[in-house]
């Protein structure tokens, strides 16, 4: 039955990593030696070179069309926007909360430093 399968369409295909089921139902049909074309679809790719890589690898992929915002096909679909960027001083009662937190969460990035669990980050870049 499954050497009847000629296409396999994949939507959200970011998510093709590690063992998820779409990377285990492409290597099954892979091993299986079923002739099969796949479809796979994403608006969000992702942002970095490896994973996109590994998704790429993941579903077999020996294709890649792009088509961003500017793309003809796709531009009549896209809603114009502005984008206005405002900064915000950060306030006094702010700071204070901060500092609040970080005494908080000191304690036990401490602990997890000594255990090896995280590097030797301190408490505000955690």
């Amino acid at each position: 039955m499954v050497k009847q399968l000629v296409c396999l369409v994949i939507d959200e295909a970011h998510r093709a990593s590690g063992n998820h089921a779409y990377c285990v139902a492409v290597r099954q049909l892979v091993a299986a030696g079923v002739p099969l074309r796949i479809l796979a679809l994403t608006a969000t790719p992702g942002s970095k070179q490896p994973n996109i890589q590994a998704v790429i690898n993941n579903l077999c992929i020996s294709e890649l069309i792009h088509r961003d915002e500017s793309d003809l096909e796709v531009k009549r679909y896209v809603n114009t926007r502005t984008v206005e960027l405002l900064k915000v001083p950060v306030g006094s009662d702010t700071t204070q909360v901060n500092a609040m937190i970080l005494d908080l969460i000191n304690t036990h990035v401490v602990q997890l430093r000594a255990a090896g669990v995280i590097d030797n980050r301190d408490a505000a870049n955690v």
